[in-house]
């Protein structure tokens, strides 16, 4: 009989042990379960309104206009000098035999110093030689005939300095006086002589 007590009572320890767990875990599970509210932060919309009256307005910097880049000038080509123009002439055939050396060269009436003189006084400087700066010797050929005439009165090839000096040269020649005659073995002979006449600018 005894024993049969000490079952129900372990029996009914152990029902009610099971009865309490029972209760508790239900609230464990609410407990676990139950889930704080999620509160979500509304951060407020920034509208034009909420601007701050005092912020001054940006203000928009004018740029400078850019330069214009200076035109680069071209170089000035220098205008080419004209070279001065030298007329050569062919020796025109005289009748007389013509020699170049003779005993007595020809020479001016009056004289060389003489000659030279009136050469000096006659010669007219062409404005186109003054406007080019020329200046040299202009070498005049020609033949002094038996008579003492001049004939074939010529610029030497290549001994001219142009700019109107050559024509200048040649004029005051032609213009000139008469000339003694060469002398060869005692006889008047033709003789072509080179005359040089000097251009300078003073």
């Amino acid at each position: 009989m005894k024993t049969r007590f000490t079952h129900w009572y372990n029996y009914a320890i152990v029902a009610g042990a099971c009865l309490m767990w029972a209760c508790q875990e239900p609230a464990k599970q609410e407990t676990k379960t139950e889930e704080q509210p999620v509160v979500e932060e509304v951060k407020p919309a920034v509208t034009s309104a909420s601007t701050p009256a005092t912020e001054p307005p940006k203000q928009e910097v004018a740029q400078p206009e850019p330069k214009p880049e200076p035109k680069k000038e071209e170089p000035v080509k220098k205008a080419e000098e004209k070279k001065p123009v030298v007329k050569t002439e062919k020796p025109k055939k005289v009748d007389e035999e013509v020699v170049v050396v003779a005993d007595q060269p020809a020479e001016p009436a009056s004289g060389y110093p003489s000659y030279y003189r009136y050469i000096k006084t006659s010669l007219q400087y062409p404005e186109e030689a003054k406007k080019h700066n020329a200046e040299g010797q202009v070498f005049v050929e020609f033949v002094v005939k038996k008579d003492g005439s001049l004939e074939d009165v010529r610029v030497q090839p290549g001994k001219g300095i142009g700019y109107g000096c050559d024509e200048e040269a040649v004029r005051v020649v032609k213009q000139g006086e008469k000339w003694k005659p060469a002398i060869n073995k005692g006889e008047p002979v033709a003789q072509r002589v080179t005359l040089p006449i000097k251009f300078k600018l003073n």
